[in-house]
């Protein structure tokens, strides 16, 4: 028999899924494929922009949605309509962290657990550095295509 701690991680991790496809499909207009969930040994940035939000309480964990500049650039002119050449890397770095704010607030409000807050967003830009957690549950990987776009979500919870 699984553990409520251990069903609500199930349920977040489900939610985040659903919650992150509805919100570029809304978003981009474009249609979303998401790649099955992958395990990986560490949590680690891999992408040039990167948005990091800390959940607390019921379901502890951290989330990172990250992708490349050109690809949050296209999101980006979906949402505000703003042309790419026209964003700044101030926009950059606003745009990943409402970004991964959208993504686990919906993940928090959609999900129906209790007890459970984010942090405020994180926004990292650069692609000079290796940054990774330790964590202390494995990290698992959801990758989210549109057109010739891509958006990755890693979570540890």
């Amino acid at each position: 028999m699984m553990s409520d701690q251990a069903n609500n991680c199930r349920i977040m991790v489900e939610t985040l899924q659903n919650v992150t496809c509805q919100i570029l499909e809304s978003e981009t207009w474009n249609r979303v494929v998401c790649e099955p969930v992958k395990t990986l040994p560490i949590f680690q940035l891999t992408q040039e922009v990167c948005g990091v939000i800390y959940l607390l309480g019921s379901c502890p964990g951290v989330v990172a949605v990250m992708t490349s500049q050109r690809s949050l650039a296209a999101i980006i002119k979906s949402i505000t309509g703003n042309e790419t050449r026209e964003l700044t890397q101030e926009d950059l770095l606003d745009g990943v962290a409402e970004l991964a704010n959208m993504v686990c607030g919906g993940m928090k409000s959609q999900s129906q657990i209790s007890g459970i807050t984010i942090s405020t967003p994180m926004a990292i830009m650069g692609s000079e550095y290796v940054a990774q957690w330790k964590t202390a549950h494995p990290t698992q990987q959801l990758t989210f295509h549109m057109q010739d776009h891509s958006l990755i979500v890693i979570f540890s919870i």
